[in-house]
């Protein structure tokens, strides 16, 4: 069997539970809410609205993306654009004997947020000032820039 005769049949064993789709079920009239990881929901998502036949199931049926993924990847994102200019110091001054990987694990880099989110009032104060520093120089590069285009 491969995989899609697999997804279907798990599909229509569900269907059989939660009646989506179906005129005869106890459930008729009842909508059904489906969360389904990403690569299954992308492979429902073109099952279900490829075939006009399957009307009746997305009539009933919400199929819904698993919002632990996204949470997942906004993290890998996060790692990603800012480990090497922000994060990775501050990893490492709260977890000074860890190793961090290029992709913490979740709960790693969970436990890590958290703590930076409880520890924030107590550096906001120096943070505002380092950001307006850097708005500042900013700023002053920008306008040399501008001039030094003007003058060539």
């Amino acid at each position: 069997m491969n995989s899609t005769e697999g997804l279907l049949r798990v599909l229509r064993r569900v269907q059989e539970i939660e009646g989506f789709g179906l005129l005869e079920h106890d459930r008729t009239g009842c909508y059904s809410l489906l969360l389904v990881d990403v690569s299954i929901y992308w492979r429902l998502f073109r099952l279900l609205y490829s075939y006009s036949g399957l009307a009746p199931l997305r009539h009933d049926l919400f199929l819904g993306f698993g919002f632990w993924h996204a949470y997942s990847y906004a993290h890998v994102a996060l790692w990603n654009e800012f480990r090497l200019t922000f994060l990775g110091p501050a990893f490492f001054a709260i977890f000074p004997d860890q190793t961090l990987l290029d992709r913490p694990k979740l709960i790693q880099s969970t436990t890590f947020f958290m703590w930076m989110r409880l520890a924030y009032p107590n550096f906001k104060s120096e943070l505002m000032k380092a950001l307006q520093q850097l708005k500042t120089i900013l700023a002053a590069d920008d306008i040399v820039g501008v001039e030094y285009d003007m003058q060539h």
